[in-house]
């Protein structure tokens, strides 16, 4: 646990030094405009943008380019004993990055006088906690997919592409275009418990959705764990 944590400090030292992240939650003061939001509402509406879970996993993408094309994964992975440590940490530094960009534009919109703070009377702490929780472990599992997918392909433009089509909804459009069986099991897949996450919570809706968040990452991890034995991670 402890090299864990040492580890993740590494790469949020990692993060704050690397121009990527900071284009890519600059890309996130285009959700602002001069009107004023209600800040229950924006507070809601903004995990669900496609800009948020956008700029996280390109930031993503491209960190894990950088760190494979650069050699300094070479060095980082032979420490790993266990090496299902090393995807543990990445997706909670994932959960990092994720609350990083979320905090910053809050605090942005409240500098900017954007949000209406005297709309918050009806607001839960409760049901937001578990509301922004469950769509940070949603990207964090996407992250995770997104991870696999550059493993198997080695491909910054296919990896790049695949986070474009997801934020946008481009292969799920395209997707239920296809195929009318896509609807019958389009509602276990991260994309949908994202864009449907009901803001009042539900446990049984919640747990659900934690189930097939569990199981995605243990299956997108699970399929990186076996590449990374099978092939030399340079």
């Amino acid at each position: 646990m402890k090299m864990l944590i040492n580890y993740l400090k590494m790469d949020m030292y990692r993060m704050v030094r690397q121009k990527s992240f900071y284009v890519c939650t600059a890309m996130l003061l285009i959700l602002f405009n001069t009107s004023n939001h209600a800040m229950n509402n924006f507070l809601y509406y903004f995990p669900k943008a496609l800009l948020l879970p956008f700029s996280v996993l390109l930031f993503m993408a491209l960190f894990i380019n950088e760190e494979i094309t650069s050699g300094f994964i070479k060095h980082i992975y032979p420490l790993y004993q266990k090496k299902w440590q090393m995807l543990a940490e990445r997706f909670l530094f994932t959960c990092v990055v994720y609350l990083s960009m979320w905090l910053f534009v809050v605090i942005i919109a409240l500098v900017l006088g954007v949000l209406n703070i005297f709309t918050m009377n009806a607001f839960s702490v409760f049901d937001y906690l578990a509301y922004i929780v469950m769509q940070m472990l949603v990207i964090a599992a996407v992250s995770s997919f997104v991870t696999m997918l550059y493993m198997l392909t080695r491909s910054h433009v296919i990896t790049v592409l695949y986070v474009i089509g997801y934020s946008f909804s481009i292969f799920y459009a395209l997707h239920m275009y296809l195929s009318d069986a896509f609807i019958s099991y389009y509602e276990y897949t991260l994309y949908h418990i994202e864009i449907t996450l009901p803001e009042p919570f539900d446990m049984l809706t919640y747990g659900k959705s934690l189930l097939i968040i569990i199981t995605s990452a243990f299956l997108y991890n699970g399929i990186t764990l076996l590449i990374l034995k099978k092939r030399d991670i340079a």
